[in-house]
């Protein structure tokens, strides 16, 4: 994950810093971390690059939320999360969409908590793509468009809406690949997209205008992630 910290106190930024670097050794995660000492160097600077901003709210120059207001004209996607010393700050992030906020001072048991639910946040971000390998190339695809992915004749496929991709792989390493962005197996030959179900009815779930078979063996691990999804909000 790219992660932009955008705060003004030099020691702030790295007990944030640090609890990063302490989760992503923890959970074996690769973050990537850039700190901006001011919401101007940041807008100037920024790229669309990141994942996550974790955004100082009481700044010099410009303070957060007008720095936000800013971001989500170039960056509508992004996830942010607000740091700020007074809660009621925090309200005023719904103006901008927000997905969180810590209150200072952050310790690591409370920022561990709180980023669980963003690194889930990211994994299911609409920007996340990966490459498949096609007949004679690569394609890239965004991870919110694929439906379902399944095993024909030892052939991948991955279904995207109304086009359907072959790809020169196996389940076993696509799914590897797709679970930590709310994928799960519903039997040996389905992975579908959890945020793409319209229901489950018996043994069958539906995607789309297509019903799937639900085996015994996959059932309760496929019903436990699919709740886990739906109250995180897919």
């Amino acid at each position: 994950m790219n992660i932009a910290i955008v705060e003004d106190c030099a020691e702030d930024a790295k007990v944030l810093k640090d609890c990063i670097e302490k989760y992503a050794e923890k959970y074996n995660e690769v973050c990537v971390v850039n700190v901006y000492t001011d919401g101007v160097q940041f807008l100037t600077e920024y790229k669309s690059d990141a994942d996550v901003v974790f955004m100082d709210i009481e700044m010099p120059y410009r303070d957060g939320l007008k720095v936000s207001v800013e971001l989500r004209k170039t960056d509508p996607l992004v996830c942010i999360v607000f740091i700020t010393n007074m809660r009621q700050y925090a309200i005023r992030g719904y103006e901008v969409e927000a997905f969180d906020f810590i209150v200072k001072p952050v310790t690591y048991d409370v920022f561990e908590f709180h980023f669980r639910r963003v690194v889930e946040k990211v994994r299911r971000n609409p920007k996340a793509e990966i490459f498949i390998s096609t007949q004679g190339n690569k394609q890239r695809v965004s991870v919110r468009d694929i439906d379902y992915v399944e095993v024909v004749n030892h052939k991948v496929l991955f279904h995207l809406g109304d086009r359907v991709a072959e790809a020169w792989t196996t389940l076993y390493k696509v799914t590897e690949e797709l679970e930590k962005y709310g994928f799960a197996l519903c039997n040996a030959c389905y992975l579908v997209n959890l945020s793409h179900v319209k229901g489950v009815k018996d043994d069958s779930v539906f995607i789309a205008d297509t019903q799937l078979k639900i085996s015994r063996p996959k059932r309760k691990e496929f019903m436990e992630k699919l709740i886990l999804s739906m109250k995180n909000g897919d």
